[in-house]
């Protein structure tokens, strides 16, 4: 028999196989026998799979799978689909063969395999390419899943939208603060679920942290700033790590460019978290390191509050002295430092306080007064 005869032959039964009914009677049209049956399906079978060979693509492997499926052969069906999904490759990330695939796996009354590939799926395949698999995957949870099932379909589809938003615009810290909260919300219900849900919120904080404004503007650093310190009390607060927290600050100080602007917030939240971790005299090393590198004023309230709660009445005066050495012009401090004597009972002191004061060039009388001023001598524009 010639090649040729022989595949118009087969491709003949081909057609006869799909135009089979296993309700219809044999006729002498019709196969002899159920043994010849099964080798004419054999042979359809290596057809396809020299098809799969020479169109090595996601649709063949979804023809060959139905093959197997509607002659009852549900295992071999799941080796077709795990074969598409391995020998594929990035080729296979396609929400049209894990769709087929999850479906298969739910006919097979198989739930959690169904589960397991819609949630790989989401997180392999692009972000660009999941809508349709998203409402695949919504529409299984809601028929065959729980509550907690449906709130992770809810999440992962704001998850998507938060990152499309920050693909935009990766320094829009508003998206950035509604992410985090999104990633915080998952660790309230249990112990458990905070523990599972940290790695996930680290990584957003530590994303978000990593888009450093452009500028050297304070105006455009705000926002950013509130994500570190937001982080730092996480970790303290939530976390209950104390270290991590400590680090947080400190990687947040080095980041800040002092030399052009500060936020005396950080520098009093640090030594205020070394006054929580008994740390004294990291506590004073911070403060004093603050006031060495950006000397605000209220650093040095804070710094003389914290040595006056403690009683050391001698570190407030060189505090004071310092404070007054770099604004001389501070009315407010001035007085401040004589009512500190006055309630010491120390009537002298705070007299030669007042009268140094009134010798000074130049005073900031809207300290006084209350009252803000655009004077750049004044104590106002320097807090």
């Amino acid at each position: 028999m010639s090649n040729s005869n022989y595949d118009i032959k087969t491709s003949n039964a081909h057609d006869r196989y799909y135009r089979y009914d296993r309700n219809t009677r044999f006729s002498s049209h019709h196969f002899a026998s159920h043994d010849r049956f099964v080798v004419l399906t054999r042979v359809c079978l290596l057809r396809v799979q020299r098809f799969i060979v020479c169109h090595n693509e996601v649709a063949s492997y979804l023809k060959l799978a139905k093959f197997e499926e509607k002659h009852g052969q549900p295992a071999a069906a799941r080796v077709v689909f795990e074969r598409a999904v391995n020998e594929l490759g990035t080729d296979g990330q396609d929400p049209a063969l894990f769709t087929a695939f999850a479906e298969f796996e739910i006919r097979c009354k198989e739930y959690e395999r169904a589960r397991a590939l819609y949630k790989y799926a989401l997180d392999n395949i692009p972000k660009f390419k999941t809508a349709e698999l998203y409402k695949a995957y919504t529409a299984f949870e809601k028929q065959f899943g729980d509550r907690t099932g449906v709130e992770d379909v809810i999440l992962s589809k704001k998850r998507l939208q938060y990152e499309d938003e920050l693909k935009a615009n990766p320094f829009n810290y508003d998206v950035w603060f509604d992410y985090i909260r999104l990633e915080e919300s998952t660790a309230t219900d249990s112990a458990a679920a905070a523990k599972a849900a940290a790695p996930r919120i680290r990584e957003c904080y530590e994303r978000a942290i990593a888009q450093v404004p452009p500028r050297l503007e304070k105006k455009y650093w705000k926002r950013y700033i509130y994500l570190w310190i937001n982080f730092a009390l996480y970790e303290e607060l939530e976390a209950k790590d104390m270290d991590r927290a400590s680090a947080v600050y400190d990687k947040c100080l080095e980041v800040i460019p002092h030399a052009k602007f500060t936020f005396p917030t950080i520098w009093m939240y640090k030594a205020q978290l070394e006054l929580r971790r008994k740390n004294l005299t990291a506590a004073r090393k911070v403060l004093g390191t603050a006031i060495g590198k950006c000397p605000k004023e209220s650093i040095f309230r804070g710094y003389i509050d914290l040595e006056f709660q403690l009683g050391n009445i001698d570190r407030c005066r060189k505090l004071y002295e310092k404070y007054l050495e770099f604004m001389p012009e501070n009315c407010s401090a001035w007085v401040r430092f004589a009512e500190l004597e006055s309630s010491l009972q120390e009537t002298a002191r705070a007299r030669a306080i007042f009268e140094l004061a009134i010798t000074q060039p130049v005073l900031g009388m809207c300290c006084v007064t209350a009252q803000r001023t655009t004077n750049p001598y004044c104590c106002c524009s320097r807090r």
